[in-house]
C-alpha cells in the first residue's frame, strides 16, 4: 500500500497505512516522514513466534490501533530482532499536529535498539536477555496475551488443583530467583471471568512448604471489551536481572502459542 499522507485518521486495524522498507533504506524513509510531519509512537515492537508474515503485520496494525497511530513500517533486521523464528520488526507512526509533542518520539538514526546481552544467571534461574528497555519489550508481550485471552476460542488448558485459589497456566518453573535465593514459579491464573494476572510463587524447595511461600503479583489483565494488561508495582520493583528472566520466561512462553 503506498503511503498517503493525506489520508484521513485511522479507525481500524484494516485502515492503517502499511510500508516495507529495506534496512538500508530506513534512516532516509523516517527521515521523509519527519518531515511530512509524522513522529514515530514509542519503540519498534516484535511479535514472539514463528507466525506467517502477513499474520505478524496485521497484529502490529492492531496494535497501532491501540496508541493511535496511523502508519506502520516494517523492516527486516536480524540485527535488531530478538527471535530467532523471525525478523521482522514493525515501527509504529502517528500525525502530529505543530502543537502536538511526542515524548517518546524516536529521531531517525536510532530507531535500532542495542541487542541485547546475556545476563550472568543466579543460580538455580535461567540465563535471560538484558533487554535495554524492559518495560517496552514486556510491553509488547502483554498486549499480545491479552488479545489471545480475548479470542473465543481458548488457547489455554487452565488447571485448577487448588494451590492457588484460581485455575492457573504455568509459564516457566524455575522462572526467576527472589531475594534470600528464593526460586520462582511464573503462572497466569484466571482470577475472574474476564480477569487474569500472572504471578511468581516459590517453588517447593528448602522450606519444604513450612513457610508460607513468597509471591510476586507482576501483570494483570483484562479481556472484557478492549483486552488490556497493567504492569504493577512488584515488577517495577524487581531487580533488572529478574524483570529480565521474568520477560526471557513470557517470551518463550508465547512463542509456544
Amino acid at each position: 500500500m503506498a503511503y498517503d499522507p493525506s489520508a484521513p485518521a485511522k479507525k481500524t486495524a484494516d485502515q492503517i497505512g502499511h510500508q516495507v522498507v529495506d534496512l538500508t533504506q530506513r534512516d532516509t524513509f523516517f527521515s521523509q516522514l519527519q518531515q511530512q510531519g509524522y513522529n514515530m509512537i514509542g519503540n519498534p515492537i516484535q511479535f514472539p513466534g514463528s507466525s506467517d508474515p502477513n499474520t505478524l503485520r496485521y497484529w502490529a496494525k492492531e496494535y497501532a490501533v491501540t496508541v493511535n497511530g496511523d502508519f506502520v513500517v516494517e523492516v527486516n533486521d536480524p540485527n535488531y530482532s530478538q527471535e530467532p523464528s523471525n525478523t521482522l520488526v514493525f515501527f509504529i507512526w502517528a500525525k502530529q499536529s505543530p502543537y502536538q509533542q511526542t515524548p517518546g518520539t524516536v529521531q531517525a538514526g536510532t530507531a535500532a535498539a542495542p541487542q541485547a546481552a546475556a545476563t550472568v544467571p543466579q543460580a538455580g534461574a535461567p540465563a535471560a536477555p538484558a533487554y535495554a528497555n524492559p518495560i517496552a519489550v514486556v510491553e509488547q508481550l502483554l498486549w499480545r496475551l491479552a488479545n489471545i485471552l480475548a479470542e473465543p476460542t481458548p488457547r489455554f488448558n487452565f488447571q485448577d488443583t487448588g494451590e492457588l485459589l484460581h485455575p492457573f497456566v504455568t509459564i516457566r518453573e524455575h522462572a526467576y530467583e527472589h531475594l534470600g535465593g528464593r526460586i520462582m514459579n511464573l503462572y497466569m491464573v484466571k482470577d475472574g471471568i474476564y480477569d487474569y494476572k500472572i504471578l511468581g510463587n516459590e517453588a517447593h524447595g528448602q522450606a519444604g512448604g513450612r513457610l508460607t511461600p513468597m509471591r510476586d503479583e507482576v501483570f494483570s489483565m483484562k479481556t472484557l471489551g478492549t483486552p488490556s494488561f497493567f504492569i504493577m508495582d512488584e515488577f517495577k520493583m524487581l531487580e533488572s536481572t529478574q524483570q529480565n528472566q521474568i520477560i526471557y520466561a513470557l517470551q518463550t512462553f508465547l512463542s509456544q502459542c
